[in-house]
């Protein structure tokens, strides 16, 4: 099941991490087992077979992701910007307090 969650793209990246981490932890258990039958051997096989997939996938998918978000970056930058006057200070005509003088 936590196999399938890794590659479900309507899953949160979150989600699909943390079924990485579930199957990262059974590895442990499955290592420590005595299995004479080798079925430990095939699940750890599967593990590995999940995980390298997901490489292979992230592998075509981090480009459009940083291209996403450096996209979105520029945007809130540029918003920022557009928000300001020449001086650097808010254009809504709205200043920071000044420090009060003692005198």
């Amino acid at each position: 099941m936590f196999s399938l969650n890794v590659h479900d793209p309507s899953l949160s990246y979150s989600m699909q991490t943390t079924s990485i981490k579930l199957l990262l932890n059974l590895i442990e258990g499955i290592i420590h087992r005595n299995d004479a039958e080798g079925k430990g051997r095939v699940l750890l096989v599967r593990i590995m077979d999940t995980i390298v997939n997901k490489f292979v996938t992230l592998k075509d998918r981090i480009p459009k992701l940083l291209t996403t978000y450096k996209a979105h970056t520029d945007r809130a930058a540029s918003s920022a910007r557009a928000h300001l006057n020449a001086n650097g200070e808010p254009s809504d005509g709205v200043r920071a307090a000044s420090p009060a003088r003692i005198h």
